[in-house]
């Protein structure tokens, strides 16, 4: 697809996941300022993934929040975590000592 097609249909790379999500994306707003204040903000965003996607009621929006929120999940883990982890899971990146 050509960068003409795909800007006829979207204003920018957002767009494609958030689009249909404008109207919600208020609710979301709400619910994550409900977090707790001291709580780690990554932790804050899987929680209120958690409890935003089943509230969604396009089938096709909520898989994709799902797959966020996996994502929010796995970049948790401390093997994927900082740049060592990254780099372990992706050898061509550099490390300090390259």
């Amino acid at each position: 697809m050509s960068p003409r097609t795909y800007y006829r249909y979207f204003r920018n790379k957002e767009d494609v996941v958030l689009g249909p999500l404008e109207d919600s994306l208020e609710h979301y707003r709400t619910i994550l300022a409900e977090r707790p204040a001291a709580e780690p903000p990554l932790q804050a965003l899987q929680e209120s993934f958690v409890r935003f996607t089943p509230e969604v009621e396009d089938a096709a929006m909520r898989e994709r929040l799902e797959l966020v929120a996996k994502r929010l999940s796995s970049s948790a883990e401390p093997s994927s975590s900082g740049r060592a982890g990254r780099a372990k899971s992706h050898p061509t990146w550099p490390t300090r000592d390259s």
